[in-house]
């Protein structure tokens, strides 16, 4: 008997919900796939290190053979002091270079290997890595060689090398090369529990508002009236996800290759309930419209005057905080889907052949233009039911009264001000949400 009354706790059943969220992120993300195998990796170029060591040396050797021929005198003093310098300036170049991580210290490369940053782009989208075994994908470096004693010869000498999908790594291993990555996963993990905390913490509001709004016709709070009410949106949603992930962007903007096997059809899945989640509080926030709109109704037939009845004060302000709140949730939930793909986009990045991608292209790989273009389509969604709602809303008589009765006299104009504002704020909040998202990982970047 203690266990059922546990279970039919509210709180319990919110936490057990978000639990629930928890285990199934985790289980999404997991380390393995159906065949058991490790999921996680990076595009790598595996035989830079091997290359500039082979450049160094034959720098080396090419310049101990140069001193040799320099016969003895005083007019080739000066020429073996030089010779001399450059070759204790290559062996210092090289002693760096092993001491200093060869596989992650990109400035080494860079200052001696050249490429075209189409070639290398154009290399690590190929579709050739859609099929698992990954292969390996050939790239030709320009060897730079400015040492005025070679110029007889090129002074570009073409390497050829490749990009290639690391080994599959523990996703341990993987945050260690990559911590933005690990980032990341904590917040899908967070951002999934979030989605299914908040359908509980709904469906608890509407039954909250069947014991606090008092004496009013019908049945209004019902979670059958809240699931009509989310059918547009969720039909809206739907829409809006098809023309915009399948019919404008066209093509693959993160593949499976990247970073993570599965990604996109992992992602489908935080897609699909993440914009399930923001159908069910768009249909919470229109369901309260509807209610707000009951409630004025009554008043107008009944002649009720909010200032000296404190039940309509109290019924206004229970349905007015649901109606505020659900359009907030709303907010949040799609505000948090931009920081998560744009974390997604910094930590992509910040993988080995995207650093070079960057160092060579002046640029990121992945544009985080794609990452506004999301936040800005979130906040036209929100203005698209917020508007037509508001401009309801400011018409009822109820509306009104309570503006009079709540903010008095010389408050009412701070009040109207500090409401718009906030009101702003949150309706923009997935278009800010990508500037803070590009602020962030320019930080990171620098």
């Amino acid at each position: 008997m203690k266990g059922y009354k546990f279970i039919t706790n509210k709180i319990s059943v919110v936490i057990l919900v978000g639990i629930a969220g928890f285990v199934f992120s985790i289980c999404l993300l997991g380390g393995k796939n159906k065949e058991n195998r490790i999921v996680y990796h990076e595009l790598l170029i595996p035989q830079k290190d091997s290359i500039l060591r082979v450049i160094y040396h034959s720098r080396l050797v090419r310049l101990k053979d140069s001193l040799k021929v320099i016969l003895p005198g005083t007019t080739n003093d000066l020429k073996r002091v030089e010779m001399r310098t450059k070759i204790a300036n290559m062996l210092a170049d090289s002693a760096n270079f092993t001491a200093n991580n060869a596989d992650t210290a990109d400035t080494f490369f860079t200052k001696t290997l050249l490429i075209n940053r189409t070639a290398l782009g154009g290399a690590m989208s190929s579709d050739s890595f859609n099929v698992f075994p990954y292969p390996h994908k050939s790239i030709f470096f320009l060897y730079n060689d400015t040492n005025a004693m070679f110029r007889k010869e090129p002074a570009y000498n073409p390497v050829k090398s490749y990009i290639a999908v690391s080994n599959p790594r523990t996703m341990m291993e993987f945050i260690q090369r990559n911590t933005l990555a690990g980032l990341w996963l904590i917040l899908s993990v967070a951002q999934m529990i979030l989605w299914f905390l908040v359908i509980p913490v709904l469906y608890g509001r509407i039954d909250s508002l069947n014991e606090q709004v008092k004496n009013l016709p019908g049945d209004l709070f019902s979670v059958v009236n809240w699931l009509i009410s989310s059918i547009i949106p969720l039909l809206f949603l739907g829409l809006f996800s098809y023309i915009f992930y399948e019919r404008m962007i066209d093509t693959t903007i993160i593949r499976d290759n990247y970073f993570l096997e599965g990604f996109n059809t992992k992602m489908l899945w935080y897609a699909v309930i993440g914009y399930l989640v923001a159908a069910g509080c768009f249909g919470m926030f229109l369901h309260m419209s509807m209610c707000l709109d009951q409630l004025d109704q009554h008043v107008r037939t009944n002649k009720m005057v909010m200032a000296n009845d404190q039940e309509l004060k109290d019924n206004y302000a229970a349905i007015k905080n649901a109606f505020d709140d659900s359009f907030l949730a709303t907010a949040v939930i799609l505000s948090v889907f931009v920081l998560w793909l744009g974390a997604a986009f910094t930590a992509i990045n910040h993988t080995e052949a995207m650093r070079f991608y960057k160092i060579y292209a002046g640029t990121d790989f992945l544009s985080a233009d794609y990452v506004y273009l999301v936040g800005a389509f979130h906040t036209v969604v929100l203005l698209l039911f917020y508007i037509p709602v508001k401009l309801k809303f400011s018409s009822l008589a109820i509306a009104g009264q309570a503006q009079n009765v709540i903010a008095p006299g010389g408050n009412k104009i701070l009040g109207n001000l500090w409401s718009s504002i906030t009101t702003i704020l949150v309706t923009a909040s997935p278009l800010l949400a990508s500037l803070i998202q590009k602020l962030l990982s320019g930080m990171v970047g620098n």
